[in-house]
């Protein structure tokens, strides 16, 4: 970066990953100008690069930050807000981070886990599976699954209460 501080590789991928969102939400606001949602979502993407690389941490999850991008537009835009309808599919999918945000929330307090309680929580969880199903793609017995569940269950409780 120009003021001395560099990006990490980690900075550089979670950055390239949310390029394509970035992208299209500046598309929606400025009303499918390719162009211009381009260069606006590059800038964003500087914004952002800049701010990673100078050490900022965020209080909220990486792609609400992304989601709300929305200041550089309104930069772009010089103050004209121009609130822009989604498209009858698009509006229905609801929140596109929530599914991240869901998983996020559940692999921080899950990793900490041992690794037979992690396993049978992440398929529960993530994997939305019945402990039938668990148990037979651990291939241990049905009580254990619900073992490993309920000690998991504590032990994340004991951790994270407040």
């Amino acid at each position: 970066m120009a003021d001395g501080h560099a990006l990490d590789d980690e900075s550089k991928d979670l950055l390239a990953r949310w390029y394509p969102t970035v992208l299209a939400r500046c598309q929606v606001r400025l009303r499918h100008d390719r162009f211009a949602a381009a260069e606006v979502a590059q800038n964003v993407v500087l914004r952002l690069a800049e701010e990673l690389a100078r050490g900022k941490t965020y209080a909220v999850d990486f792609g609400v930050v992304v989601f709300n991008c929305e200041w550089k537009v309104r930069e772009y835009m010089a103050g004209r807000r121009q609130d822009v309808e989604l498209d009858g599919e698009l509006a229905a999918a609801g929140n596109p981070f929530e599914a991240v945000e869901y998983e996020d929330r559940v692999r921080r307090p899950v990793a900490d886990l041992p690794p037979g309680q992690r396993a049978v929580a992440e398929l529960r969880l993530l994997q939305e599976l019945e402990p039938d199903e668990i148990a037979t793609r651990l291939g241990i017995e049905r009580n254990a699954v619900y073992q490993r569940w309920h000690n998991g269950k504590q032990a994340m409780r004991r951790r994270y209460a407040a």
